[in-house]
């Protein structure tokens, strides 16, 4: 019994150990200086995501963003994770090449789409996007202009038919929809 205690005594010191040499790491004092809600050690911000539905998670996120600004944190457990609902963030997050690489979460999709474009990252991702990029070059893409603007339009019309009193709506499938007709 007592080899069982000291056991376990040596596991929680370790385990303390760890977490404050975490806690003290340049990640996490870098991390934690955006914004955001306080977090539980080992837990994060668990506890304040609903695990009842996607409705709850969207009215949470905008009481955040209302709390803490367009750009705050939040922890998965140890994992950091930043979310940007500013448009110009986004811009310059998403044409930047330097943060080019794929985060963790993609590694369970690799098994069924392969390491192509989309899951690819670093020099894989640049060779692989500068074989295709011709494809998508202006002049063929001028093609579809009418396609595109045909169906922008029957998108704009769907979306100004749903507005009620300037209340928020999902318009993710209009999007959708819109996505696989053009």
């Amino acid at each position: 019994m007592l080899y069982l205690l000291l056991v376990l005594s040596v596991f929680v010191i370790g385990l303390l150990f760890w977490l404050w040499r975490w806690e003290c790491s340049s990640f996490v004092r870098q991390i934690d200086r955006i914004p955001g809600p306080p977090k539980v050690p080992f837990f994060g911000n668990v506890f304040a995501i609903p695990r009842d539905g996607s409705e709850f998670l969207h009215t949470l996120h905008l009481k955040w963003v209302r709390k803490y600004g367009r750009i705050y944190r939040t922890w998965k457990g140890t994992s950091a994770i930043v979310s940007i609902s500013s448009p110009q963030h986004v811009e310059r997050l998403l044409t930047s090449q330097k943060n080019i690489d794929k985060s963790s979460y993609y590694a369970f999709l690799e098994p069924w789409l392969g390491n192509g474009l989309l899951l690819s990252s670093g020099e894989k991702w640049k060779k692989d996007r500068r074989l295709v990029t011709p494809a998508f070059h202006f002049q063929i893409l001028g093609d579809f202009f009418d396609v595109f603007n045909r169906n922008a339009v029957i998108l704009i019309d769907q979306i100004v038919n749903r507005l009620e009193d300037n209340k928020e709506m999902d318009i993710f499938p209009l999007i959708s929809r819109c996505t696989l007709d053009i």
